[in-house]
């Protein structure tokens, strides 16, 4: 983990840069003003909401960036007045607050994973098609207006350039996706989640990445969970939060 040496204004942390100031040591019945400002189906916008959802949190929802401050990307949380910007550095800052302890040595270190490796992989790969990327499109409501009449011009082209800028994004050799997955499996030391008996936030941040591309049922991803031996903790997975996504609920919805 990275101290920020050049915060942005404000003392802001960048993506992959911890707090300069330490939040304080609150509790979860300190939380009284959180707003998670997030996209439905952003990856890492859905690891955050898992957390929330999975811990209780009440939180209020806020789609796109935050306004009026220097930080441009999401997700970006609001606690009690202090934001922190960045899915795996909100994950670090606020886990001691919902559990009463730090990450440890093997979070932190799958925190990484997931959040510098595994989701650049997941999302380079899923969007190597012009098929996926109109199927995440469509899930996510935007193939209408402009963007849906060139939605035909324009996937074959983001199918082209996703790839490549994506797996950039990393400062280390990506792995296929199936070892991401197997080796997270083998992390479970023999147990049902990765926290043991149940999930904690390491398994939450890994069901929030791919739960975008479950629901769009993009098949790559589908392949992964289930050749990487976690088809039955994703099954697990699903029984512990409820729907992240709009389809999903209406699944559920339908098959009571």
């Amino acid at each position: 983990d990275t101290l920020a040496t050049m915060p942005l204004e404000g003392g802001l942390n960048d993506e992959n840069e911890d707090l300069r100031e330490p939040l304080p040591n609150w509790t979860k019945d300190d939380l009284k003003d959180v707003t998670l400002y997030h996209q439905m189906f952003s990856p890492p916008s859905c690891n955050i909401r898992a957390l929330l959802l999975y811990y209780g949190v009440d939180f209020k929802s806020h789609e796109g960036v935050k306004p009026n401050q220097p930080y441009k990307k999401i997700p970006v949380i609001d606690i009690n007045g202090r934001q922190i910007n960045d899915s795996s550095i909100i994950l670090k800052n606020i886990l001691p607050i919902l559990t009463g302890g730090p990450l440890n040595e093997r979070q932190s270190k799958w925190n990484t994973i997931i959040a510098q490796q595994m989701m650049w992989e997941l999302e380079a790969s899923a969007f190597s098609t012009s098929d996926n990327l109109k199927k995440f499109v469509n899930m996510a409501g935007a193939d209408k207006g402009m963007l849906g009449f060139f939605l035909p011009v324009l996937a074959p082209l983001g199918a082209w350039f996703a790839p490549s800028s994506l797996r950039k994004k990393s400062t280390v050799p990506l792995k296929p996706l199936v070892e991401y997955c197997s080796s997270f499996k083998e992390a479970f030391d023999g147990k049902e989640f990765f926290g043991g008996a149940e999930p904690d936030a390491i398994d939450l941040a890994f069901f929030g990445v791919f739960s975008p591309f479950i629901a769009a049922r993009i098949s790559l991803a589908h392949q992964a969970i289930a050749e990487g031996g976690l088809g039955e903790w994703h099954k697990l997975m699903q029984t512990k939060l409820p729907p992240l996504h709009p389809a999903e609920k209406s699944e559920a919805e339908g098959g009571q």
